[in-house]
């Protein structure tokens, strides 16, 4: 309860500074972002392409090696075989953990480059880069 109420009273400071800042904020705000998009378009945004390309990945197999390991120790409990029911939890969390993944990246997309269809444009050109689809450092973005 003690950590809630820290967060809550964190959050209340960061709002009445917000309310009560000077006009420029905004501006401020709108230049990280430009930055954060310069930085993407120009190729040297590296870390977070690497980040971006790998958020459902790592996801799609952390939920399957969850469900996969979970029914595996029921069934060994319960001394069901049913390696057909494991295999498809397997799979539908596997399914569920990338479009978890692929929906992380277009939240960052819509918080740090102003556009939700940013992020999944950087996830994509990401995978065609490394599978050699298009040339390294040719992607070229549309994010406005």
């Amino acid at each position: 309860m003690k950590v809630s109420k820290q967060t809550v009273a964190a959050v209340m400071v960061l709002a009445a500074s917000a309310v009560f800042a000077e006009s420029n904020v905004n501006q401020a705000l709108l230049g990280i972002n430009n930055d954060v998009q310069n930085t993407v378009q120009s190729g040297v945004g590296g870390w977070m392409k690497f980040a971006i390309g790998w958020i459902p990945v790592i996801l799609f197999f952390a939920m399957a090696l969850g469900t996969l390991f979970y029914n595996m120790k029921k069934s060994e409990s319960s001394q069901e075989n049913d390696y057909l029911k494991i295999g498809g939890y397997t799979f539908l969390f596997a399914f569920i953990g990338g479009v978890l993944g692929y929906a992380v990246d277009s939240l960052i997309g819509a918080t740090l480059l102003g556009n939700a269809s940013c992020g999944t444009e950087v996830f994509t050109n990401y995978w065609k880069e490394s599978v050699g689809i298009i040339q390294q450092g040719t992607a070229r973005y549309n994010c406005t």
